[in-house]
């Protein structure tokens, strides 16, 4: 019996590397750095078609273009400093949800909870929800 040669084990390990396609970041990983940076418009992108929205000064159900309007204006009134997510996980419904902490450039600090279900085509933003601590 002949013996492998090392060059097909190489090939054959590089065949099987290349053939994964390559993983898709968690979306409570993407919702975190748009907190992170305050980028209204990707943070939009993760919006169901509706969602329930509690911020200062707002509250209501909102279609996604309304609700990125009223983060744009959040956002001005409390530029980002840093978003740091304290606690996410699973319910028993499959649903997942995210606690994270908002600085704001003005010295503000805000406690926001998001939950995101799976819709028709990905997980997406449900809920909304943001309090002055």
């Amino acid at each position: 019996m002949r013996p492998i040669s090392p060059i097909v084990i190489v090939i054959f390990f590089l065949t099987l590397l290349g053939s994964r396609p390559p993983q898709e970041p968690d979306v409570v990983v993407k919702i975190s750095g748009t907190l992170k940076t305050g980028q209204t418009h990707k943070l939009a992108g993760h919006f169901n078609i509706t969602l329930d929205w509690v911020i200062p000064g707002s509250e209501g159900t909102y279609s996604t273009k309304q609700a990125e309007q009223l983060i744009k204006v959040f956002f001005t009134k409390n530029p980002v400093k840093d978003f740091t997510l304290d606690h996410d996980g699973k319910s028993n419904d499959g649903s997942r949800y995210m606690i994270g902490t908002l600085k704001s450039r003005n010295k503000k600090s805000f406690r926001v909870y998001i939950l995101i279900k799976t819709g028709q085509i990905a997980e997406a933003i449900h809920q909304l929800q943001i309090e002055e601590e």
